[in-house]
């Protein structure tokens, strides 16, 4: 993976998202309202998966210097994952997966970005289904 800043201010963030429904949503943020703190005592507890219907991540205090990579946990044929920009956010990924990037499943997508607040993340069901979500 390309650098993409100097790391001073860098931090490693790894956390699970989990859907409850098919719809595009924002990945992180950094605005406070609406956003869940993920590894705080105040947030989202260390291993608890986060519903993104909720509100996106919030991107707290640092960047990502190497980007971020989204790993479809999902093993089962035919289960996708669907990353696009965050315009889709609210979208469906009935309607709006054909246009998105696919990743398979057991497959990841790295992405060079300072956070994840350009992208917004699908599922093609509810079910059973997770993503990992690894910055650096």
């Amino acid at each position: 993976m390309t650098r993409i800043g100097t790391g001073l201010s860098s931090k490693t963030r790894t956390y699970s998202v989990v859907p409850t429904d098919t719809n595009f949503h924002q990945l992180e943020s950094p605005i406070p309202q609406g956003s869940q703190v993920v590894n705080s005592a105040t947030g989202v507890p260390i291993g608890t998966p986060v519903n993104l219907a909720t509100g996106p991540v919030r991107t707290l205090d640092s960047s990502y210097v190497q980007g971020i990579t989204i790993y479809n946990d999902t093993t089962t044929v035919g289960e996708f994952l669907f990353v696009a920009g965050v315009e889709y956010d609210g979208q469906t990924a009935a309607a709006a997966g054909p246009t998105a990037f696919k990743v398979m499943p057991g497959e990841s997508i790295a992405i060079d970005c300072r956070d994840g607040s350009g992208i917004a993340i699908a599922f093609s069901s509810t079910v059973g289904r997770s993503a990992r979500v690894i910055g650096n």
